[in-house]
């Protein structure tokens, strides 16, 4: 139970920083575990690394821009 807790608190920590320069020491630091074991938890929990869920996060937010921008431009040329 306190594996979930800490893994609910480091995706906040992720989905409160996606902007910004994130790496496996401040995320570690944050959630007050080693790296390695950090990683180890979140891969069982979550299915994928610390770094995999960064990198589809940030594609996901990039491609819903996209579409976003994409349709505001459309309905701007109607």
């Amino acid at each position: 139970m306190e594996n979930k807790k800490t893994i609910e608190k480091v995706i906040e920590y992720i989905e409160d920083n996606l902007d910004n320069q994130l790496n496996l020491d401040d995320i570690a630091k944050e959630a007050a575990y080693s790296k390695f074991h950090l990683n180890r938890v979140f891969l069982e929990c979550v299915g994928c690394t610390i770094y995999q869920y960064i990198q589809r996060r940030r594609l996901t937010v990039a491609a819903e821009k996209l579409v976003y921008t994409k349709k505001a431009h459309h309905r701007n040329c109607i």
